[in-house]
């Protein structure tokens, strides 16, 4: 059955030109230095739609963000659970990703509007309760994991829910790095992407909360099934455009 997901705009991704000013008017150096800037942006962003499909377009700019999605949601049920155990000594922590989502999604605003942003939300959603099943086979094996090499931790359903959170993460730099890769051949270079700061900082938060990992086998056969089951799965993600 075909996905119906909610169409994209993709005209925040064209640079806009600095508006005209006055014969009379001098620039600065910021100002002639940002419209360079600008410049180049709208330059490489033409150069893009050019040479990648709509496909590639949306793998590169829009997959990471459901990605990301997918991490905060199983960070925000780890908030949930360590709430509900009434687990003190995470108290100090939780207050941190509360404010480090925040300052996500504050950045966000920066190059969204409200409409992409509720557009990501939206598709996230639908491709949780899509591939729901997907999802729960996912969460067990990492529970298993856990239980077959620590079964004396306590709370380990929190601390499956911070593996899973860690192996989004995980997964996010290995669609960036393929994406660079695709970057690479298509224009001939590509400057490295750099993770948001918040995604490293959410990162160094689950492994907190997860604990000590040291015999965890993050490689576990089952555990990178359930990886590529989910590659394959957001490749079934049909992005689309309205008129």
């Amino acid at each position: 059955m075909k996905n119906e997901f909610i169409p994209i705009h993709l005209t925040h991704l064209n640079g806009a030109a600095l508006p005209p000013r006055p014969l009379t008017h001098i620039p600065s150096f910021e100002e002639l230095e940002e419209a360079e800037f600008r410049k180049n942006v709208k330059s490489g962003t033409d150069k893009m739609l050019q040479e990648f499909s709509f496909k590639e377009q949306m793998s590169v700019s829009f997959l990471p963000l459901i990605i990301e999605n997918l991490a905060w949601f199983y960070a925000d049920k780890v908030l949930e659970q360590a709430a509900r155990d009434r687990i003190e000594l995470l108290k100090k922590l939780g207050r941190a990703v509360k404010q480090l989502k925040q300052g996500y999604y504050e950045e966000l605003k920066k190059d969204l509007d409200y409409r992409h942003l509720k557009t990501i939300e939206s598709i996230s959603l639908q491709f949780r309760e899509k591939f729901e099943y997907q999802f729960t086979i996912f969460w067990f094996t990492c529970n298993r994991e856990f239980k077959r090499t620590m079964p004396d931790y306590p709370y380990i359903d929190m601390r499956t829910d911070a593996v899973v959170a860690l192996l989004m993460i995980r997964f996010l730099r290995e669609h960036n790095r393929k994406m660079d890769g695709l970057i690479a051949q298509k224009l001939g270079h590509c400057e490295h992407s750099v993770m948001k700061p918040a995604m490293d900082k959410l990162e160094t938060c689950m492994d907190a909360y997860a604990g000590e990992m040291g015999k965890y086998d993050f490689q576990n056969k089952d555990i990178a099934l359930c990886i590529n089951i989910l590659r394959n799965n957001l490749e079934k993600i049909e992005f689309q455009l309205d008129d």
